[in-house]
């Protein structure tokens, strides 16, 4: 039932797709849509923790003006809004206030920059109009500049700092996990055992889709040579390759080559 909710505000919410549509037009690789995803659900979720903590304290008997209602992530995007914003990512992250520990260290890291992005849409919308008077825009752009002010400076305390307190002592605390040598060898062996019938793949089709093929071999053997990080190789490239002098070796090579090899290797790029 949450995770409706969540898509129904997700789809619905004015500043919430733009924010989306934003970050994609920034980011237009086919890898980024989930990324793109995950952000507008975020912001879908802050908004129901932040109407769910309204809820809760009118319930309290607290009486909240019609003004200073939240009916969209727009009013949350607000300096006199900044302490029920940051009580609902405490929420989100799991905050314990007797032990100053939560179990979601990450909501620190996903909800920061979404949150300047959020002002600086509202504030580049306002400049854009054609029906905003100037006044109206002046005071957009100044209840902008305050709310990035407070978030900026109040951030460090109520959300940042409790969140990487915890982070650093779960890195601390978690146990380390090393696979084990035979489990190394047997993947080693499979993966060795792949590459003959990949490679007579390619040989007698060269498609993309065989390529690729043969690269995700390659990637799981740097992954278990080098003990990397599966997105560390993934982003990994050539540039240190690219950037070695071969001109000694070229010297050195040069009484072995033929006139016949040094033609065809003027030809490559890499010499």
């Amino acid at each position: 039932m949450r995770n409706n909710l969540v898509t129904l505000i997700a789809q619905s919410d004015p500043l919430i797709l733009e924010v989306g549509q934003r970050f994609f037009e920034s980011h237009r690789l086919p890898k980024h849509v989930k990324q793109v995803r995950k952000i507008i659900r975020d912001l879908a979720r802050l908004y129901i923790a932040v109407d769910e903590i309204q809820d809760e304290e009118e319930e309290g008997g607290t009486c909240i003006e019609s003004s200073q209602m939240v009916k969209d992530l727009t009013d949350c995007i607000d300096p006199l809004k900044f302490d029920i914003v940051a009580k609902a990512l405490q929420a989100l992250a799991g905050y314990d206030a007797k032990t100053g520990a939560v179990k979601v260290a990450s909501v620190s890291g996903r909800y920061s920059n979404p949150l300047k992005i959020c002002a600086d849409v509202l504030l580049s919308n306002a400049y854009q109009s054609k029906t905003l008077l100037e006044s109206d825009k002046n005071a957009i752009k100044e209840k902008m500049q305050k709310w990035l002010h407070v978030l900026r400076f109040e951030w460090q305390y109520k959300i940042g700092s409790i969140c990487e307190t915890s982070r650093k002592i779960n890195v601390a605390s978690k146990e380390e996990v090393i696979p084990l040598d035979e489990d190394i060898r047997k993947l080693s062996l499979q993966v060795e055992s792949l590459y003959p019938v990949t490679i007579e793949m390619l040989k007698k089709e060269k498609s993309a889709t065989n390529f690729v093929a043969l690269c995700r071999l390659i990637i799981v053997d740097i992954i278990l040579l080098c003990r990397r990080r599966p997105t560390e190789v993934c982003h990994a490239t050539l540039l240190a390759y690219s950037k070695v002098v071969f001109q000694d070796e070229k010297e050195a090579n040069a009484d072995y080559l033929t006139d016949a090899d040094k033609k065809v290797g003027g030809l490559l790029k890499i010499f």
